[in-house]
């Protein structure tokens, strides 16, 4: 269970302003808040869309450290969306259409396990009767990626990268699509 706050109109208010539009929750921009503060006195800038690097779905770069802000997967968006809930909802559509684990195994490798599994990382997903490990953001992208290509269905995410020396992109937004 995610651990709840409550907050005051004002301060939501608040993080309304800083937020983008139609990309934003309020997890998100107040994650962006920590990574200003965290990496120092610099004025930070509301990254744009219309700024985001575009890069090639089949040679994605290095996703480590890149938070996702907004993916749509055959046509509908992901609401809230994380790396694992984007590879979670494609798994859905491959579930349904290859209709067993077994199948789903063939097209999206992975650790998968039939019924309720709660440690190791895994979470389960009860429509499905199923439980899946999470991955991190690179594992999702290939996972997710060979599964609609396989699927023939589209999917198109946007993300951020955190501010991170060591990183290529710091602070940077990119889009990239199948």
């Amino acid at each position: 269970m995610m651990p709840s706050i409550e907050i005051s109109q004002e301060l939501f208010k608040r993080i309304q302003r800083h937020a983008i539009p139609l990309v934003d929750t309020a997890e998100t921009a107040i994650a962006r808040a920590f990574d200003a503060l965290e990496k120092g006195p610099t004025t930070p800038s509301k990254p744009k869309i219309d700024d985001a690097r575009v890069f090639d779905g089949e040679a994605p770069p290095d996703l480590t450290f890149a938070t996702l802000l907004a993916a749509n997967l055959d046509g509908k968006e992901i609401k809230n969306p994380y790396w694992n809930t984007l590879m979670d909802e494609a798994i859905r559509l491959g579930f349904k259409a290859y209709g067993s684990l077994k199948e789903l195994r063939q097209h999206c490798p992975g650790n998968y396990a039939d019924g309720q599994k709660d440690d190791g990382g895994y979470h389960y997903m009860p429509d499905l009767g199923i439980s899946v490990q999470g991955r991190d953001a690179n594992a999702v992208w290939r996972a997710t990626s060979q599964l609609c290509k396989q699927l023939g269905i589209s999917v198109a995410v946007e993300f951020r990268w955190a501010h991170k020396e060591h990183i290529k992109y710091p602070g940077e937004t990119g889009q990239m699509a199948i």
